[in-house]
């Protein structure tokens, strides 16, 4: 009986603001897999809508890259820039290279951020393992 008493107390514990900021610290700990899946969209040349980011204007461009499909990386500085803000919701994808304004103006905002099949990914293999293991 006292287990289950224990039980009780803790769930009538868990308001929506605690759960809630214990989804925001698992996004914060596991921050890198989430930008992660961001830029692994980008190399797949596709936006958070799932659109397409297009293809090189510059045929020369494309040649030097060794594909035709932009992924909005060179250096990998602008990739590497990326970071998430996570003070309360929603979670703000950003970055803080100095081309990012350029790129966002030529791009959208939706270079950042994650396609609905990237969400469910993130929200069954990450935020929920998470909340599991609370």
């Amino acid at each position: 009986m006292g287990k289950l008493i224990d039980l009780q107390q803790r769930l009538s514990a868990l308001t929506p603001q605690v759960v809630e900021q214990r989804v925001l610290d698992i996004i914060v700990a596991e921050k890198d897999q989430i930008l992660d899946l961001n830029r692994q969209q980008l190399n797949d040349s596709i936006t958070s809508d799932g659109d397409p980011l297009g293809e090189y204007a510059s045929i020369a461009y494309a040649n030097r890259k060794g594909r035709a499909d932009v992924d909005l990386k060179l250096t990998g500085a602008f990739h590497e820039s990326f970071f998430l803000q996570t003070e309360k919701f929603p979670v703000v994808f950003n970055a803080s290279d100095r081309k990012t304004s350029d790129l966002v103006e030529k791009y959208g905002n939706e270079i950042f951020g994650l396609t609905v099949k990237n969400k469910k990914e993130a929200a069954h293999n990450i935020v929920k393992v998470g909340l599991l293991g609370w």
